[in-house]
């Protein structure tokens, strides 16, 4: 028997791994395999940005998150894509409109959350509506202890060590909790910001949005 044609979620799944990999040809590849099997294909135009973003190709993963927002109004993980693209580019008030519509889309999701705190820290804008946004986020999970250190109620050193308790074998919570602390400090103006910024960006996988937002920050900072 032969095997199955492999149809546009898979190929959209081995994109999304050999980005992981920084295997940049191959990803974008496969992610135009599965949009000539489905036209419109929101994950896979999803995917493909996000491949680009990595890339620093930053018009071209515009294109793709405003293509896949247009094919799938209603879901929230494009906006937040794009939100965190248009932030890392220094587009603050489009940055805060998707991160905006991100959350109310989809109220529980944390990192739209925190995104859109990252830019009230750009603009000099506080907290903002910081409480209201994090409203249905839940508190038992991570990253609810770099919630908590917004809102003043964990320290740096202890978002720190909750993140290395329960870790995951990427070690990601902890190159989170690297990222969100350095930019906590560098919201208060303090220069240790900057090597927990490198720390993250050193220690995230490429897949996550903080690898790409510690990138950012650093070519700021000027290193």
């Amino acid at each position: 028997l032969g095997l199955p044609p492999i149809d546009s979620w898979a190929y959209t799944l081995r994109g999304d791994a050999y980005s992981a990999k920084l295997q940049f040809d191959r990803a974008i590849d496969d992610y135009n395999e599965a949009l000539k099997l489905k036209p419109n294909y929101y994950a896979a135009l999803v995917g493909r940005a996000d491949t680009f973003e990595l890339q620093g190709d930053h018009a071209r993963a515009l294109e793709d998150y405003n293509a896949a927002i247009e094919a799938s109004p209603a879901w929230s993980v494009a906006y937040r894509a794009r939100g965190v693209s248009e932030l890392n580019q220094n587009r603050f008030q489009e940055a805060l409109d998707d991160l905006h519509h991100a959350n109310v889309l989809q109220p529980s999701d944390p990192y739209a959350v925190l995104w859109m705190q990252l830019v009230r820290w750009k603009t000099g804008a506080g907290n903002g509506s910081l409480a209201t946004d994090a409203k249905y986020l839940d508190r038992k999970v991570w990253p609810w202890p770099v919630v908590a250190l917004v809102q003043g109620s964990m320290t740096p050193d202890q978002v720190l060590a909750t993140a290395k308790k329960n870790d995951l074998p990427s070690r990601g919570h902890e190159c989170e909790a690297l990222f969100y602390v350095g930019e906590y400090f560098l919201a208060a103006r303090d220069p240790h910001g900057k090597g927990y910024i490198q720390a993250a960006a050193d220690m995230c996988p490429s897949t996550y949005i903080e690898f790409v937002g510690a990138r950012a920050e650093l070519t700021r900072l000027g290193g």
